[in-house]
């Protein structure tokens, strides 16, 4: 008797972990080519002197995202194309707002409250609607990471060949403004975002990995956790804590993704990061950027 309850817990335990096997997934996007899909990216950063909230930035695009290609490598080649900008940039110690709206492009310019600004804005329109439409291409492999993203110059190149204005000089100014990063890497670190929670191991609910991101300082290790699978969709929470050493400021991360279990591409996401110097005093500076993320299939 003592033995066919022996051999009976044995068989228990190896079917508990046979099941426990079993729905493990690897997490990872599958893009099909011709597919189409509408990526939306909000992006916001508040800077902080004290309790004083001194700069707000907040931007948004919409862009639509078809399938080209994959190659032998299982490198996914994507174009994307501009749909949609909106951003705004208010200096409150200056008292200034500069910005644009694609659904409505010379608000911002009637918005200004100033001769500056409202000049600033009519530039802004005219770049900005001289990029709808235009395209750039990402490369992504199998595992979730954008190799490169290329054409971002060269459509921004093209746009700023559209702005005319009375001061030659200030146009001068504000292409140097526009082209003063490496608009490739810098919207490939956005756009990854978008699918950092990919693993490299099959993961069960409880289960945790770790994926190098970035930050506006340098990348840190961020943990990911499964925290949920039921129906069609996957939760994941991702959390990080760091003592940048070299800017002797602390990074704390937090967010949560929504996955679509059977592509493995995210429907939403929301992160939250905080950026805080380490000096406890009247004057310790801040910044916090929130993030938010939508994929739809078309």
């Amino acid at each position: 008797m003592k033995i066919q309850y022996y051999f009976l817990v044995i068989a228990a335990v190896a079917l508990t972990q046979n099941t426990l096997a079993q729905n493990k997934k690897l997490i990872r996007p599958v893009f099909t080519p011709e597919k189409q899909f509408e990526l939306s990216t909000t992006l916001e950063k508040e800077y902080y002197a004290g309790k004083e909230s001194m700069t707000n930035q907040l931007y948004r695009h919409n862009y639509q995202l078809t399938v080209l290609s994959k190659d032998t490598n299982q490198t996914t080649t994507i174009r994307a194309t501009y749909k949609g900008i909106y951003f705004i940039l208010g200096d409150k110690k200056k008292g200034t707002i500069t910005g644009f709206d694609s659904q409505r492009p010379d608000s911002m310019v009637g918005a200004a409250r100033d001769e500056d600004s409202r000049y600033t804005n009519d530039l802004y329109m005219q770049y900005n609607l001289a990029l709808i439409d235009q395209s750039f291409t990402i490369y992504i492999n199998q595992k979730g990471t954008i190799e490169k993203v290329t054409g971002v110059d060269s459509t921004s190149d093209y746009a700023l060949t559209k702005i005319k204005g009375r001061d030659p000089e200030y146009i001068r100014g504000f292409r140097a403004s526009i082209k003063a990063s490496d608009e490739n890497e810098d919207l490939k670190a956005t756009l990854q975002r978008a699918f950092d929670y990919t693993t490299s191991r099959p993961v069960g609910i409880g289960d945790s990995w770790i994926r190098s991101c970035p930050t506006d300082l340098d990348p840190i290790n961020v943990n990911y956790t499964l925290k949920a699978a039921g129906g069609d969709s996957l939760q994941v929470a991702l959390a990080a804590s760091t003592l940048n050493q070299k800017y002797k400021m602390t990074i704390k991360k937090t967010g949560t993704y929504t996955i679509d279990t059977q592509s493995g591409l995210l429907r939403n996401g929301s992160m939250r990061e905080d950026i805080v110097t380490t000096a406890a005093n009247p004057q310790q500076t801040r910044m916090t950027t929130r993030e938010k993320y939508t994929l739809l299939v078309k």
